[in-house]
């Protein structure tokens, strides 16, 4: 059973990975387009820009860490996401309102039904953009499948048994999300695939959604890499940086590939999740967050930082969007990495603090706990 020693890197790496969500989101590093003749500033600027491909999995990563690898209450563990959806309701309703006042949408021209399938439904809103909610209904269903998931890897520490179960698993998951998909994506770039069928191997993911598929691996994998991770001290450091710049390479080729033969910029931001590159970068990069953790523990104020980052970082997600799309629009103003990084910590930080102030009131507290 995980002993209860608190580990900072798993709060370090939902602090960088909420961090890089606030600056992903304002995604001006300045000119990264795709062009025919592209510049090497212009590729080197879309090169460091893919590293923001791990973001997401970074976050699902954490919560594999943490769950999986904690004694599992069932009746806890239902009441937590019946909360969750509860809150993406109605964060969700507080979005679309208030950018949409903002951008000028009449509600009162609405009528019930329309309003039954926009609030209650889910139905999405011409002209009001949202699009980054999907992480939650897609965090819904992880939990869903968590106490199937958890009863296998339990096992793995009685016996040979979860062993068995998990690694095929994961395996498959690999094999008909993460290959099939690199495949896919270049098969247009080989005449001799070109009138393969391969998409037809999607039937084998376990959810509808290939998106989904792929983050219920990087749910397991989490928690297998803070369970195993006193094993992982083996592989040496410059082999992860190693790692972690082959993978740069992999999803700067994948973008450059796609983009060629779309004759338009390719998002390998939100499409890589589903790559090989990608599954390798997260993971390097979360098992070098792991290295961090003994300097982590003689530094108590700025683990007491992480410590309150990261418990608000559900909440960062929920207003530094609202937030981006209304009194923050203004700070669109200029490109560069180091601009983009400094704004992006000042929005973590206001919506951190309006965290801290709504759970001071006690009818607002359980919208943000």
């Amino acid at each position: 059973m995980e002993n209860k020693k608190r580990q900072h890197y798993l709060d370090l790496v939902k602090v960088l990975a909420i961090i890089n969500l606030c600056a992903l989101h304002y995604s001006w590093a300045g000119d990264i387009d795709f062009a025919a003749d592209i510049s090497f500033s212009v590729a080197f600027r879309r090169f460091v820009y893919g590293f923001y491909a791990c973001t997401v999995p970074l976050f699902v990563m954490v919560n594999g860490a943490l769950l999986l690898n904690r004694p599992l209450n069932l009746k806890k563990h239902y009441k937590s996401l019946l909360v969750i959806s509860l809150q993406y309701v109605f964060w969700r309703a507080v979005s679309l309102v208030l950018i949409g006042l903002y951008n000028g949408v009449d509600f009162a021209s609405w009528n019930l039904t329309k309003m039954v399938n926009v609030f209650l439904l889910l139905q999405d809103v011409g002209g009001i953009a949202i699009n980054h909610l999907w992480f939650v209904p897609m965090l819904i269903c992880l939990y869903v499948w968590f106490p199937i998931i958890k009863a296998a890897f339990d096992q793995c520490e009685h016996s040979q048994y979860g062993v068995k179960l998990l690694l095929p698993f994961m395996g498959m998951l690999l094999v008909f999300c993460f290959l099939l998909d690199d495949v896919m994506l270049f098969q247009p770039a080989i005449p001799v695939l070109n009138a393969a069928n391969f998409g037809a191997f999607r039937m084998f993911q376990p959810m509808s959604s290939p998106l989904y598929s792929c983050m219920l691996f990087y749910f397991i994998l989490g928690g297998l890499l803070h369970k195993y991770r006193d094993r992982l001290l083996k592989i040496s450091t410059p082999v992860l940086l190693a790692v972690v710049l082959l993978s740069g390479l992999g999803l700067y080729g994948e973008w450059w590939v796609n983009s060629e033969l779309m004759g338009s910029t390719y998002d390998n931001i939100f499409a890589s999740h589903e790559n090989l590159p990608d599954a390798f970068l997260s993971a390097a990069v979360f098992i070098l967050c792991q290295r961090l953790d003994v300097w982590l523990s003689g530094r108590g104020k700025l683990c007491r930082v992480m410590d309150i980052v990261s418990r608000e970082s559900l909440s960062v997600y929920y207003f530094h969007w609202i937030l981006l799309s209304t009194v923050f629009e203004y700070l669109h103003v200029a490109d560069g990495y180091i601009f983009n990084v400094f704004r992006s910590l000042i929005l973590c930080a206001v919506c951190v603090l309006l965290s801290l102030i709504l759970k001071k009131i006690p009818l607002l507290r359980k919208l943000v706990h």
